[in-house]
């Protein structure tokens, strides 16, 4: 077959796999899980985050001073999600909402406004982390000039651009020494609605940090020592976990969640797979697989699952340090365990 009959076969049946799965995720939207392993509201003391690796944060600096509570269901993702009135019936007697910021709860300002009230306090856990910006093609890392992590209001913290589409990548949970920040900043948090709690709240936050510092050191023992290092993601969730530990993103599927990718992207992202050697495409549980799938099985790299969020079938990656030495192992997989 002529090489360029080839790539015209090829674009045709990405973009008619493309359609498939994408009707096919809109058809489910936000499918739960079906289980979550996060025990019953049975406190009045108790505070809502909206992503399963924030609540865990927030409940080892909280101890047992606090219920803490995961706001989206288990398989849904925040770029996608769309509020029911369980999260409202959630929030409306909650202490506070902690997210992450940078616009990755789109939707919470429209939420929090809906309770009619302002008793609840919202703590964006953004404060002093470095941003990454995102243009769909490229990051540059700029420092963090978003104000106060503690509010009454949701203040929207992405910085875009019209004109080049710029904008804020949300994803810092993923970077271990990013989550030694969000610790602190939940830490502070807490401390301003229950300063009884003080030295609970800086004892549990000077033993988790100890924890991530052991984690941070894992990630980078067993990642420096690897030889292959590009890889393909599902969306770009990992930009600043590649721009610590000096791996390479070599393209997205999907630059924009949510928004279809174009069959032309996707030809163009096969060659770059296959000019780059890049070994594995990554994708994630909250989102239909079938376009990884075509991808890897047309350049014959692997398809390996990471997790941004945690999967309650997976119990291991229902706390933050569990899901992120799951997704280290899972990223030794995608290199192969070459070791330099």
């Amino acid at each position: 077959m002529q090489p360029k009959m080839r790539t015209l076969l090829l674009i045709v049946f990405i973009a008619i796999t493309a359609i498939i799965a994408f009707v096919i995720a809109r058809n489910q939207p936000n499918k739960p899980l079906p289980q979550s392993l996060e025990s019953p509201v049975t406190s009045p003391n108790y505070v809502v985050a909206s992503i399963a690796p924030l609540a865990d944060i927030v409940r080892q600096i909280a101890g047992d001073r606090m219920q803490v509570h995961t706001l989206l269901p288990p398989g849904a993702s925040p770029h996608t999600f769309e509020t029911t009135p369980a999260e409202l019936i959630l929030l409306s007697k909650a202490k506070a909402f902690f997210k992450i910021g940078w616009s990755l709860e789109f939707w919470a300002d429209k939420l929090v406004n809906s309770l009619g009230h302002d008793q609840l306090r919202v703590i964006t856990v953004s404060a002093g982390i470095p941003t990454i910006f995102s243009n769909h093609h490229h990051d540059d890392i700029q420092p963090q000039k978003h104000g106060e992590n503690v509010e009454h209001h949701e203040h929207t913290t992405t910085s875009k651009n019209d004109d080049e589409d710029i904008e804020v990548n949300p994803h810092f949970w993923l970077d271990p020494i990013n989550a030694m920040q969000i610790a602190n900043n939940a830490r502070d948090g807490l401390i301003a609605m229950d300063i009884s709690g003080r030295e609970e709240y800086v004892s549990n936050t000077t033993a988790f940090i100890q924890k991530l510092n052991n984690l941070h050191g894992e990630y980078e023992q067993t990642l420096s020592q690897l030889r292959a290092r590009r890889f393909v993601v599902f969306h770009n969730a990992y930009a600043y976990l590649a721009q610590r530990y000096k791996l390479e993103i070599i393209g997205i599927i999907e630059p924009s969640p949510g928004k279809e990718p174009s069959a032309k992207h996707l030809a163009t992202l096969i060659d770059d797979i296959k000019n780059s050697h890049a070994t594995a495409v990554l994708v994630e549980p909250q989102f239909n697989p079938r376009l990884g799938e075509v991808i890897a099985a047309e350049t014959g790299i692997k398809l390996i699952t990471i997790d941004p969020l945690g999967n309650p079938l997976q119990p291991e990656t229902m706390t933050y340090i569990g899901l992120m030495k799951f997704n280290l192992h899972q990223l030794k997989s995608a290199f192969d365990g070459k070791i330099k």
